[in-house]
C-alpha cells in the first residue's frame, strides 16, 4: 500500500500510472519471495552439512514442538534458540544481498569517519566481504552456529536483529 501512497504523495504522472505502481508490486512481490525462498534453501543446506548441526536442530524443534502441546506459537517459536542461530550464521555466510547502495537522505548530509557526505550521495555495503571478515569473525569462511557474538563474546542477538557487523537484509533507515 505505501508504494500507491508515495505515488500519490509524489503528484508525479509517471509514478500515478497503473503499469508503474503494477512492475513496483510485482519487484517487491518477487523481492519477498525469493529471498526468502533463497534463505530458506540455503539454512537447509549448510545445516545439512555439519550432521551434528541438523542433529541438535532437528532435537531442538522437537523439544520445542512437544513442549508447545504440538502448536506452533510466537513464544514457541521465539524458544528456538539454536535454530536461530543456524539461521543467522547461514544468512552470514549465504546472505540473498551482498551489496546494498543507499542515497544519503538528510537534509545537511552525514558524517562518516570525518568524511562529509552531502544528501544525495550513493552510499554501497559490501556485505558479502564484511561477513567474512576475520577481524570481525573468526574463522570467518566456516559456517558455524555455536559462534558467540564477535562484539560481546556472549551468544549471538536473534537472526532479525541487524548491527553493524550483521546485515543480511540491510539496516533500515536511520
Amino acid at each position: 500500500m505505501w508504494i500507491v501512497q508515495e505515488a500519490i504523495r509524489s503528484q508525479i504522472p509517471r509514478e500515478l500510472d497503473p503499469e508503474t505502481i503494477y512492475a513496483r508490486l510485482m519487484t517487491m512481490n518477487f523481492a519477498g519471495i525469493h529471498t526468502s525462498t533463497f534463505t530458506t534453501v540455503n539454512m537447509l543446506l549448510d545445516s545439512l552439512s555439519r550432521p551434528d548441526v541438523f542433529n541438535t536442530m532437528k532435537e531442538e524443534i522437537s523439544t520445542i514442538y512437544q513442549q508447545s502441546k504440538c502448536k506452533w506459537t510466537k513464544a514457541a517459536v521465539n524458544n528456538l534458540k539454536f535454530t536461530d542461530n543456524v539461521l543467522r550464521e547461514s544468512m552470514r555466510l549465504s546472505g540473498p544481498i551482498v551489496r546494498l547502495i543507499r542515497d544519503i537522505k538528510a537534509e545537511n548530509g552525514i558524517q562518516l569517519n570525518g568524511v562529509p557526505l552531502p544528501k544525495g550521495t550513493k552510499i554501497a555495503t559490501d556485505m558479502h566481504n564484511m561477513h567474512r571478515d576475520e577481524e570481525i569473525y573468526k574463522d570467518a569462511n566456516s559456517f558455524n552456529p555455536f559462534r558467540l557474538n564477535p562484539s560481546t563474546g556472549q551468544p549471538m542477538p536473534p537472526a532479525v536483529e541487524t548491527s553493524e557487523n550483521f546485515l543480511p537484509f540491510g539496516h533500515g533507515r536511520v
